[in-house]
This record gives C-alpha cells, structure tokens and sequence, in this order.
C-alpha cells in the first residue's frame, strides 16, 4: 500500500500528542513507518504523517513527569 493510499484511509483528520522527549518520540514514530512532513523542533513541535498529509501532531510537555513503571501499594492490595 502506498502512502498516498495510506493517507486516504486514515480515519482521522490529525492526532496530537503531548511528549515529553521529542526526539525519542520522532524515532520511535518514524520507526512505526510515519515520515516527518513538518519540522519545528526548535520550537518544540513536529508533524509526522503518510506523504505529505500529517496525521500525528508533537508537541513538548514542558515539565512532564514520567509515569509510574510499576503499580502502588494500593492498587497491588485490590488485585490480591
């Protein structure tokens, strides 16, 4: 399927997401087969998308915490 192809079935019109590493965001994407169609990183944004269309908006979480990798106390008594 080509990406012209690709681009005409997305059922959305765009994505946006709020990251916290936008270069590690852009690689794991870009990795997935998206292709950067609009670059802003200096102003902490990017556009990824399927030939010239962007379907997936990046933009820098100033500040973001990363979240938890591991469950609370609380939640690990619930499952028990």
């Amino acid at each position: 399927m080509s990406t012209d192809e690709l681009a005409q079935k997305w059922p959305l019109r765009r994505v946006g997401l709020k990251v916290r590493d936008l270069s590690a965001s852009l690689d794991y994407y870009t990795r997935l087969g998206l292709v950067l169609v609009r670059d802003e990183r200096n102003e902490g944004k990017a556009g990824l998308g399927f030939g010239k269309q962007e379907v997936l908006s990046l933009r820098v979480l100033e500040g973001g915490r990363p979240r938890p990798t591991t469950l609370p106390c609380c939640c690990l008594a619930r499952l028990s």
